[in-house]
């Protein structure tokens, strides 16, 4: 075999083991992204229960402290008393809805990226893509 043959046939063998490397680089890389997705996944969820805790305390106080101003005024909660805490109570529940959607759309995307990641780590370290690079 001539000495060219063997450079050639050398340098694609170094080619395709560097590739395999590579590959597993690089699905050890997408792995720890998918782990850390997961994590932010459950901090959002965690995150979006905390907030809506926080908020519901918050409105529940400002209801009280509300209906306490005009119980100590003597008003009775009818009219505009009413419209006023009934106003309160219709702002809780919004911000409670939107605390809990934002942290839906941040769990799902979390869990997408993570799926994502583990779907490229999967490939990256597979045989059967690297013996397809190699050829």
């Amino acid at each position: 075999m001539a000495l060219p043959l063997k450079l050639m046939l050398a340098g694609t063998a170094m080619q395709i083991v560097n590739g395999w490397a590579t590959n597993m680089a690089k699905a050890e890389q997408e792995r720890q992204n998918a782990e850390f997705y997961r994590d932010q996944r459950n901090f959002a969820a965690i995150s979006a229960i905390r907030a809506k805790a926080l908020a519901e305390l918050d409105y529940t106080t400002k209801i009280g402290a509300q209906k306490s101003a005009y119980a100590a005024g003597g008003v009775d909660l009818s009219g505009s008393a009413e419209v006023t805490v009934g106003g309160t109570v219709k702002a809780m529940l919004d911000e409670l809805r939107a605390i809990e959607l934002k942290g839906g759309i941040e769990t799902k995307l979390a869990s997408l990226r993570a799926n994502q990641s583990q779907g490229l780590a999967n490939i990256y370290g597979s045989a059967e893509y690297n013996l397809l690079q190699g050829g």
